[in-house]
């Protein structure tokens, strides 16, 4: 990530390779031991449906077109190939009960996927910063593909207040 985000094509190489890389998915996965002659054709039948719907090509816009059809809005132009598209900002209120430290700024390079396992992190809801908490895994959570942003954690602080989530008491249905 280091790397690529400095090249001029960052952005087109992180969508070829999220275009054409396999993501494994457990469900899917016929060689578990156990199946039934059912379930494994029912899950060769669903990964053969979810391969039918993968895209042919990518589509990348010119460096300064925007998608946007209504009208030009600044900003509104990712899609290109270029290192200007990769660009986002993320912003933490830090302080004392959070845990995340007052005017940190986060110089390693992040992507989006980054979000959700560093605010899962922060809550307590990851176990060794990976997997997500029982609940969560019983709900269908597994591994998330982003990086946990580590420079806003606070291990110790981070392992003592974790949510109620953790122990398997939750309100929603």
């Amino acid at each position: 990530m280091r790397a690529l985000h400095k090249t001029a094509y960052s952005n087109g190489l992180i969508g070829l390779h999220e275009q054409l890389a396999r993501h494994p998915n457990e469900a899917l996965d016929t060689d578990v031991p156990g199946l039934t002659d059912d379930e494994r054709i029912l899950r060769r039948f669903r990964s053969r449906q979810r391969e039918l719907v993968e895209a042919d090509m990518l589509v990348l816009a010119n460096d300064h077109w925007s998608f946007d059809v209504r009208g030009f809005n600044p900003g509104g132009n990712h899609g290109s190939f270029f290192r200007i598209s990769t660009h986002s900002t993320l912003m933490l209120a830090g302080g004392e009960q959070t845990g995340i430290p007052r005017g940190l700024v986060v110089e390693e390079p992040y992507d989006s996927l980054s979000f959700m396992p560093t605010v899962l992190a922060l809550t307590g809801q990851l176990h060794d910063g990976r997997m997500p908490v029982p609940v969560l895994w019983e709900r269908g959570f597994r591994r998330f593909p982003g990086r946990i942003i580590t420079e806003v954690l606070n291990d110790t602080e981070r392992d003592r207040r974790a949510s109620p989530m953790v122990g398997g008491t939750i309100n929603a249905p």
